[in-house]
């Protein structure tokens, strides 16, 4: 336990002394059309590649952004003209990208979401999910797995068959029975008896659903999450095409990157609402793209900022995880 008490200790100092960096980065903002002749606005990233007027210049801190202002707001002026701005396309890569649904509840990672999505406190979670339990809704809550067992997964229909009763789900319930996709779960990553001590993933029972009348909107709220992962299981991959284009302005060179979802796959059930969702990818609010204007402080000087913000339920976990690790160490 010494060292892990190092490792934790060195970390926390790191934290403590480390000291915020201002740079200043520039994004261009461009015009792409598409094949009907659409517009669509396009942000790139300025990196000062070979051939760039600073680049392996002292101005940079690195070859995304300045140490001061004045440089950034220097090569804005250079590059002139409002947005959106006129450059030539020098390379474009285009790419497929599969996203599989995750694993099956735990109790820890139902905490976590219900954290992000609902703004409560996992011992409220918690109280919620064992209401849940219960009123036989849901299976047994204070669990660490996060798959099927075996047993469990040859009767998988009937739980599924009791959510087409469940008005949300039900157009979902039924379409996967009438597939048959639950038919192979056994032989996929959602089913593994090594993986599971005392109680396998948190799921629906697809029983009780009389009681969804006295509950809470919270309390069907967080039954339709946990309904949502169970499910998803059960649908293909989400498939993206992501693009990567760089862009030539006056030798200046702007970087872009974005993904459009092709086929939703599980999304369409595992998302609340995957329309907006979609929306947001064509727009590249999740490609990482900078929505900082021209010249704009971007603090953090190091490309891994050492003082990430770490969910409690999440260190929580690893802390027993840790814990688990070295009682095994020292029996082995």
């Amino acid at each position: 336990m010494t060292c892990v008490l190092g490792m934790v200790v060195r970390r926390e100092r790191e934290i403590r002394d480390f000291v915020k960096t201002p740079f200043y980065r520039v994004i261009g903002t461009f015009e792409g059309r598409c094949r009907d002749g659409t517009a669509v606005p396009l942000d790139g990233e300025w990196r000062a590649v070979e051939g760039s007027r600073y680049f392996g210049t002292p101005y940079l801190y690195k070859e995304n952004g300045f140490k001061d202002r004045e440089q950034a707001e220097e090569l804005t002026a250079f590059l002139g003209a409002e947005p959106p701005l006129r450059a030539v396309v020098v390379s474009k890569e285009k790419k497929k990208e599969t996203k599989n649904p995750p694993l099956l509840y735990n109790l820890a990672e139902l905490q976590n979401d219900c954290s992000k999505m609902f703004k409560i406190s996992p011992d409220e979670t918690l109280k919620v999910v064992q209401e849940l339990y219960e009123r036989k809704m849901v299976t047994y809550p204070r669990t660490d797995a996060r798959v099927l067992s075996t047993a469990v997964a040859k009767e998988i229909y009937k739980n599924i068959g009791g959510l087409k009763n469940y008005g949300p789900m039900s157009l979902f319930a039924a379409e996967i029975l009438e597939k048959g996709s639950y038919k192979g779960i056994a032989g996929t990553r959602y089913v593994n008896d090594k993986q599971i001590t005392d109680h396998y993933a948190i799921v629906p029972t697809g029983q009780g659903l009389g009681n969804l009348r006295g509950l809470p909107p919270l309390s069907e709220k967080v039954y339709q999450v946990i309904c949502r992962r169970f499910l998803s299981i059960f649908y293909p991959a989400a498939v993206y095409q992501k693009y990567s284009v760089e862009l030539e302005r006056l030798k200046e060179h702007f970087f872009a990157s974005f993904k459009v979802l092709a086929e939703p796959g599980y999304l369409k059930v595992a998302d609340v609402n995957p329309a907006r969702k979609a929306e947001a990818l064509e727009r590249g609010e999740e490609s990482g793209r900078g929505d900082r204007k021209d010249g704009q402080e971007d603090s953090g000087g190091e490309q891994g900022d050492p003082s990430p913000k770490v969910d409690r339920t999440v260190l929580l976990q690893m802390l027993a995880d840790l814990k688990k690790m070295i009682y095994l160490l020292c029996w082995s």
